[in-house]
């Protein structure tokens, strides 16, 4: 048997309870499975995962304090983006906005051997205390457009979003995405080849069970986001008749 040392090790790092959702959950698993010991970067988790140490993030605050600071380094970031071409200060705005100055102290004396980042925004982190290890990206979205809708993202997200893929995806050993679609929009614009791993969930042996005749329950599985449009999926289901809901 070789000795501890030997051992791989692996951080995942991600806006999120890494116990419930569901993506970040099988990479976890699936490198727990693989022998890694797996370090998490995250929120709380509120169920139990098979890791080692977890560094803890504290979530976004509510509280018309934690929206004005939030506001704050966003203007931050549009005002550097504008005059400045070098991109020195992306990691310093995120560090402060998201509380990573404590974990880029203590990752700095750790090393891994594989970081997985689930989030764009904890791409410069990852990179800064990367060492040897190699990093892959989870795009589970397009960071440059993810919630375009919105007034605030145009105004004050946008751009520095695009700024960071410009900067760290070219920096990222491999990337994913969940579709096709994604996979080419980042090539277009960052020139970053990405391979497409489904946001699907492990093989589960269900038993057939027939419907209840004439009547069809249907379920929206996802964020209910304005971007998403339920509205139109909630109309077409009242023209679909009585048996559909």
């Amino acid at each position: 048997m070789k000795p501890d040392f030997y051992k791989k090790t692996g951080l995942v790092m991600c806006f999120a309870d890494p116990s419930g959702n569901p993506r970040s959950n099988r990479v976890i698993s699936l490198l727990d499975r693989m022998g890694f010991a797996v370090d998490t970067l995250s929120y709380p988790p509120s169920g139990t995962i098979p890791v080692n140490k977890i560094l803890e993030l504290n979530r976004p605050g509510s509280s018309l304090k934690s929206k004005i600071y939030r506001v704050f380094n966003s203007a931050l970031g549009l005002i550097f983006s504008n005059f400045f071409q070098e991109d020195w200060w992306l990691e310093e705005i995120l560090s402060r906005r998201y509380g990573l100055l404590a974990h880029r102290k203590a990752l700095a004396s750790r090393e891994y051997s594989l970081i997985v980042v689930e989030d764009l925004q904890l791409l410069p982190l990852a990179y800064r205390v990367r060492k040897n290890a190699v990093i892959l990206f989870d795009a589970r979205e397009y960071y440059p457009a993810q919630n375009e809708e919105s007034w605030f993202f145009r105004t004050l997200e946008g751009r520095m979003r695009t700024r960071l893929c410009s900067c760290y995806l070219p920096l990222c050993d491999r990337a994913i995405t969940v579709s096709r679609g994604l996979a080419v929009a980042y090539a277009d614009q960052f020139g970053v080849q990405m391979d497409v791993i489904r946001s699907t969930p492990s093989y589960c042996e269900v038993p057939v069970r027939p419907s209840e005749p004439g009547l069809v329950r249907m379920v929206h599985h996802g964020i209910a986001n304005p971007n998403r449009a339920l509205t139109n999926m909630i109309e077409i289901t009242r023209k679909l008749g009585e048996c559909y809901f």
